[in-house]
């Protein structure tokens, strides 16, 4: 056996236990990630509660003889957007909605990382322990949204997107297009917004990792042939899908449109979202380590850089920037571009900081500890904030089954934000406004915000209901929203204040434990409080015709 032979032998082993042991520091921080998901009934999502009680009706509680007088499924009225609904549907059938719904947060959570993992291996030929941080944009925004599909979705973008170069090596062109295009149309089934995602990633892999190659002609009539093969394969399923749904988000029309102030201060918050969750400062006290070695990376030169990607990050930066943030019936639209845009530049890049073996543990395990301590501070946060779930559970424990149930806000201002206790608020939004679409699951009650958007969710609201519904969730009025003359915006997303003695039984208020001014605010006519669980009240209506107006 010849000497180098001899030395190549340990060093082949020492590599693969290295491998091994980022694996396992990657799969011990995915699995931090899921746990929280995994702790709670009820997270502090915006969307989520919402989503939920939908999923659960598409698992058979649509067919309870009171609940189907309200509602039905119409799988012909979304064709996108619908990746957790049809594994509800199948899944509803066999487990209850309290296993389904957790693991499909807990999949909302590990997919971005995973995804974000599984390209930079793919680009870089290894495993590294820079990806041992990855799983620290499990937690954003968007994520606090609730936006399980979007989630999902963008995660999944980014895992087919790591196939790209063995289908190139081991495909013919035709097979090529023929995968991406049926990944294109998996993705499209799950989120609009994933195709678009997985449409840049691709473009991004065809402009390659040096962009000042393409200067030369040779490599320009290539890169263009490449693009365009990425334009087929994403165009292809969404210009079916355009041309055959019976229903799309928005009636196929952007509608609509709001932006965002356009303020320094806004545009500053708003590329925060890519990491925003419950407190801003912790936040950034926990991206500010890989930054800096980042940082320190390129000083030192050691920062390996795949140029179009780092493009295309920079690209969904500027387009969040200049996007609406509601179009076509769908919010937060610019917020959720900056997740996006950071997942691109995490993948795109390899610091190699740690230049000498002895120290490749020890950062790998600090991140380690960034991801687990990320996680273990969020997930807190989700079981303090199990004691609203109850209070809801124990206020509606008064109401009948069947019955319809107003949501009413209480509305605070920034220094009540600052005092309501941690997970109530979080970056952009208040995490418990759909938690009034609880009263369904709960108590089998009608509520008009439950999320039946035609071109979006496979569930229509039936007649009476229909006519005091808000298929995309509306806004929720206050007492003295109530007690003013109805307002022009006020009848265009939540109509059904125009004849709420004659509609509703029952209101029901949340966030009144904040009592910064809620007590000061005047009860309207026809209502008495019957139970006040701190952060939820329940109001008895005394039912009566709608006055002219």
């Amino acid at each position: 056996m010849s000497a180098s032979l001899t030395l190549d032998v340990p060093r082949k082993a020492a590599a693969a236990s290295i491998t091994r042991l980022w694996r396992v520091f990657i799969a011990v921080g995915l699995i931090a990630v899921a746990m929280p998901a995994l702790l709670v009934d009820m997270p502090p999502l915006l969307d989520y509660p919402n989503h939920v009680v939908r999923m659960w009706l598409l698992g058979g509680a649509v067919n309870d003889p009171i609940l189907a007088k309200m509602y039905a499924t119409d799988w012909t009225a979304a064709w996108t957007n619908v990746g957790v609904d049809l594994i509800a549907q199948a899944a509803g059938h066999i487990l209850p909605i309290t296993v389904v719904a957790p693991i499909l947060l807990a999949i909302a959570l590990v997919m971005p990382p995973l995804g974000a993992i599984l390209l930079n291996q793919r680009l870089y030929g290894n495993f590294h322990w820079w990806q041992v941080v990855m799983p620290l944009t499990a937690f954003a925004t968007p994520l606090l949204g609730g936006f399980l599909n979007f989630q999902t979705g963008i995660g999944l973008a980014l895992a087919f997107a790591s196939l790209e170069p063995w289908l190139q090596k081991r495909g013919s062109p035709v097979q090529l297009l023929i995968g991406r295009m049926l990944m294109a149309s998996l993705l499209l089934v799950v989120h609009i917004f994933a195709v678009g995602f997985y449409g840049l990633l691709l473009g991004a892999l065809a402009l390659g990792p040096n962009l000042l190659a393409l200067f030369q002609r040779d490599a320009f009539k290539a890169t263009l042939v490449r693009l365009l093969g990425v334009a087929a394969g994403v165009g292809a399923p969404l210009l079916i899908y355009r041309l055959t749904a019976p229903h799309l988000p928005g009636g196929g029309g952007l509608g609509q449109m709001i932006w965002g102030p356009t303020t320094w201060r806004y545009k500053t918050e708003l590329l925060q979202s890519a990491f925003g969750t419950y407190n801003l400062h912790i936040d950034q006290a926990f991206f500010a380590v890989p930054l800096v070695l980042l940082v320190l990376a390129a000083f030192l030169k050691s920062l390996r850089i795949h140029q179009g990607l780092i493009l295309c990050a920079v690209f969904m930066t500027v387009l969040a920037m200049v996007s609406p943030t509601w179009a076509a019936e769908t919010g937060w639209i610019d917020t959720r571009m900056p997740i996006m845009a950071l997942l691109l530049l995490m993948t795109g890049v390899l610091p190699d900081v740690a230049r000498k073996p002895r120290l490749w543990v020890p950062v790998a395990t600090l991140m380690l500890a960034l991801v687990v301590g990320r996680a273990w501070w969020i997930g807190d946060i989700w079981i303090q904030r199990q004691a609203d779930v109850r209070a809801i559970e124990r206020a509606m424990s008064r109401v009948p089954e069947g019955s319809s149930v107003l949501p009413i806000d209480h509305l605070v201002s920034v220094r009540g934000k600052r005092i309501a206790p941690p997970g109530r608020f979080f970056h952009f939004g208040a995490s418990y406004y759909h938690q009034y679409t609880l009263t369904v699951m709960q108590r089998k009650a009608f509520s008009p915000m439950l999320f039946a958007m035609h071109g979006k969710q496979p569930i229509k609201v039936l007649e009476p209901y229909k006519r005091i519904s808000v298929p995309n969730g509306g806004r929720t009025p206050t007492f003295t929203t109530i007690n003013s003359p109805p307002a022009k915006w006020l009848n265009e997303i939540a109509p059904y204040i125009k004849r709420w003695r004659e509609d509703f039984d029952y209101a029901l208020m949340l966030n009144a434990d904040v009592l910064e001014d809620v007590n000061k605010e005047r009860v309207p006519d026809g209502m008495t409080l019957i139970a006040d669980e701190g952060f939820a009240r329940l109001y008895k209506i005394d039912r009566r015709p709608a006055p002219e107006l």
